[in-house]
């Protein structure tokens, strides 16, 4: 029961924005969607990098990047923090 529940759930957002789809296509609604400055994922932009420099070796595809913290970072959410990079 519950998994026909979160299907429904799911069948009424919308894959691209994950908004619900009866709003999302409401055009009464359309002047007011709108966004919010960006964030950085730093963990994707560590994959994207890791994937950058591998990517002429022979089946780049094949390999897969694990995706972690290095020691210290504990310290550094008590340190001040740093200035938004985008």
């Amino acid at each position: 029961m519950l998994a026909l529940a979160l299907r429904m759930f799911e069948d009424g957002v919308c894959p691209g924005c994950g908004q619900q789809i009866k709003y999302a296509m409401d055009p009464a609604l359309a002047e007011f969607w709108t966004t919010m400055q960006p964030v950085r994922d730093h963990a994707c932009t560590a994959l994207a990098e890791a994937q950058d420099a591998v990517k002429d070796s022979k089946h780049p595809h094949a390999l897969r990047h694990i995706v972690g913290m290095r020691e210290g970072w504990e310290d550094a959410l008590t340190a001040a923090p740093p200035t938004p990079d985008l």
